[in-house]
């Protein structure tokens, strides 16, 4: 018996080993280096997401039912069919196309001039341009069809060029600010000093606004766009 003693211990601890071992693994999942939870990381996740912000000019219809155009200066509901912001919502196009005519009012914030040009090949050069103010003194209406002959100007009236002045219809107010201009035109004036708007429908445009009740004096700001539809 004493003989067997160290045997009987050493087969004691390999036993105790084996069993230890045996633990270990049933501990971790059956498999070295395994992770519990399906190999789901520990600890949270953060995740980054990028916005990006893009001002656009796609006009949004006003109305489906369609009131008398007046050029009161004054843009009621339903008077116009679409519109588009630009500056910031400093400057608001309004538009409606009926029987080959463009209706059209500016809304500007400003006590000076507003103006629209209709595609111009480089900056300002080649626009057909509708410029319009109020007098404060007096509230009369101005409302100018010109034509920009070069990439920053001038912009002389289309009759100085020896076209036409093919404003239809105008009016206009200001008051608190902003000043409010409408006028109506052909789609196809037939003037070599015009756009021919008919059936494009997309037109690009450069919009601006004036400090004064001048024709020369310099915009403050300005915008470009596409209304669409338009002609």
């Amino acid at each position: 018996m004493a003989g067997r003693t160290p045997a009987l211990a050493a087969i004691t601890i390999i036993v105790i080993i084996v069993l230890a071992g045996a633990y270990y693994l049933a501990g971790r999942g059956g498999q070295p280096g395994a992770q519990q939870g399906g190999g789901a990381p520990v600890g949270n996740q953060t995740t980054t997401t990028t916005t990006t912000t893009q001002t656009t000019t796609t006009p949004q219809s006003t109305t489906t039912s369609l009131t008398a155009w007046k050029p009161d200066g004054v843009v009621e509901r339903g008077e116009y069919e679409y519109n588009a912001s630009f500056m910031d919502g400093d400057l608001i196009v309004y538009w409606r196309v009926e029987n080959g005519t463009l209706y059209m009012a500016l809304v500007g914030k400003t006590t000076g001039w507003v103006a629209i040009g209709f595609e111009p090949t480089t900056v300002m050069k080649d626009a057909d341009m509708i410029f319009g103010w109020v007098y404060d003194s007096n509230g009369t209406v101005v409302v100018l069809d010109l034509n920009s002959t070069g990439t920053t100007g001038p912009h002389p009236p289309d009759t100085k060029l020896g076209g036409t002045n093919d404003i239809l219809a105008y009016g206009g107010k200001q008051a608190n600010g902003v000043t409010v201009i409408e006028f109506s035109r052909p789609l196809n004036t037939g003037d070599v000093y015009d756009r021919n708007l008919e059936g494009r429908g997309s037109v690009s445009v450069i919009v601006a606004l004036g400090p004064s009740d001048s024709l020369t004096a310099k915009h403050y700001d300005t915008d470009r766009g596409v209304l669409q539809p338009l002609g």
